[in-house]
């Protein structure tokens, strides 16, 4: 992306930058539009579970799958097909 577009071999358009001065610093800002208003909920959202909760909600649903005898019939039906 550039900051002051300009057709290649002219001279940049200083309308709206203006020109640089000496040992001024020039910074292009990149904005993600797709990024979160709220920092907490985009911290919150970007963290992800831990390898013990996941083991743990695996246990559960292997848990719930052997209490239902209709659902392990299920899987094997979907396995074997």
């Amino acid at each position: 992306m550039d900051a002051n577009p300009h057709t290649a071999g002219e001279e940049p358009d200083d309308d709206v930058f203006g020109p640089v001065e000496d040992g001024e610093e020039v910074f292009e800002w990149i904005d993600d539009l797709e990024a979160e208003d709220d920092p907490a909920l985009a911290q919150a959202q970007a963290q992800s579970p831990s390898l013990r909760e996941r083991l743990a909600a695996l246990r559960a649903a292997a848990d719930r799958v052997r209490a239902d005898r209709r659902r392990i019939g299920a899987v094997a039906a979907s396995l074997v097909l």
